[in-house]
């Protein structure tokens, strides 16, 4: 079938302009593919991890090992989602960028295909991209050796830039009232209320 740029074109999630490489503060989300819960089931506001959520969690909090620019601050990992807030304290290396964190200029200003371009460049290395995608890899590996082999992830990740304090604390309670909201999550399939 012949590409057609309309139908198979995604949406990105990301934030245009935005360096995922630099410095700064990320609220991701990660689903498993079709909200199967893999993970384990919340008692009494509390998260009961199986052996897959038990890895997925060992997993996670490793992170910083693998990537020593990273580091975490809030986390859960619930039946069929993990949420992270991740820090990446790297200096930025390549393009400059506004106190926003927006490049100065398109990088891709001097070359004459920006899609060539991007595609040499992406995901930088260290990026939140990179950093999902291990995660996201390490947990596949160990369920396919592990008698786990339908377990999926779905295919993206959701994540938003954390830009002010408030921010960051809204999303820290969020992950922390997470366990005890289950019931009432667009995540949980027994929720009769999701849309």
């Amino acid at each position: 079938m012949p590409y057609n740029r309309y139908k198979h074109h995604r949406q990105s999630t990301r934030l245009k302009g935005w360096d995922y490489s630099r410095p700064g503060a990320y609220f991701v989300t990660i689903n498993v593919k079709g909200r199967v819960c893999f993970f384990g089931r919340v008692e009494n506001d509390k998260v009961i991890l199986s052996d897959v959520g038990k890895v997925a969690h060992n997993n996670l909090i490793a992170i910083p090992e693998h990537f020593p620019h990273v580091s975490l601050d809030e986390y859960v990992v619930m039946p069929n989602h993990v949420h992270v807030i991740v820090f990446i304290d790297r200096p930025v290396e390549a393009v400059q960028t506004n106190r926003k964190g927006f490049p100065l200029e398109r990088p891709y200003a001097n070359h004459k295909n920006k899609a060539e371009y991007y595609q040499k460049i992406s995901p930088k290395k260290g990026s939140l991209s990179v950093i999902m995608r291990t995660y996201k890899g390490s947990i596949k590996t160990w369920c396919n050796n592990n008698g786990y082999g339908d377990f999926e992830w779905q295919s993206r990740f959701n994540d938003s830039v954390i830009r002010s304090n408030e921010e960051l604390k809204r999303r820290r309670q969020y992950i922390i009232d997470n366990p005890k909201n289950w019931d009432d999550d667009d995540y949980n399939p027994m929720n009769d209320k999701r849309i």
